[in-house]
């Protein structure tokens, strides 16, 4: 389940696709809880929706509340790309933190770093991971919050059981 941005008049548009081949099974004007349970309602038998097995979606809390609802035996992976924003806005704040603790020239050693933090390991050139572990080398929170980002971008998506 996701969203097509349609614009300001009519801003968003519902999409449900079938997750395993990727086809577009349904489309619902707005972004809403009561869109989707129209979806559940109106276009899924009670017996298929107890087949639901997983549904894959950003983090948006109406799409979330509409599958527990209508699925409640459903796995729910959400996006990486969304698990991903919020693993790099917590390094960013870890990082903003460590620059304003460390005191008078320390500062210069967490300065301009902000993107090689957000970056991936395997993209960087040799240099900028040698600059990074300059900085890990001073910094263990940096490299602890680093470390897990690291770890949540080579895991896969993230799975949670509907109550």
């Amino acid at each position: 389940m996701d969203e097509i941005y349609l614009g300001k008049k009519q801003k968003f548009l519902s999409v449900v696709c079938n997750l395993e081949t990727g086809e577009p099974l349904w489309f619902g004007q707005e972004r809403k809880q009561e869109t989707l349970d129209g979806f559940f309602r109106t276009e899924l038998s009670a017996k298929q929706r107890r087949g639901i097995q997983a549904a894959c979606l950003d983090m948006w809390k109406p799409y979330r509340l509409s599958i527990e609802q209508w699925a409640p035996h459903c796995q729910i992976i959400y996006d990486k790309f969304h698990i991903m924003q919020h693993a790099n806005q917590a390094v960013d704040e870890v990082r903003r933190a460590e620059f304003f603790r460390k005191g008078g020239r320390m500062r210069n050693v967490v300065k301009g770093k902000r993107w090689l933090c957000l970056s991936r390991w395997v993209n960087l050139e040799t240099g900028k991971k040698q600059q990074l572990n300059k900085l890990f080398a001073l910094n263990r929170r940096v490299l602890k919050a680093y470390l897990l980002k690291e770890a949540w971008t080579v895991s896969g998506p993230i799975a949670t059981k509907a109550p």
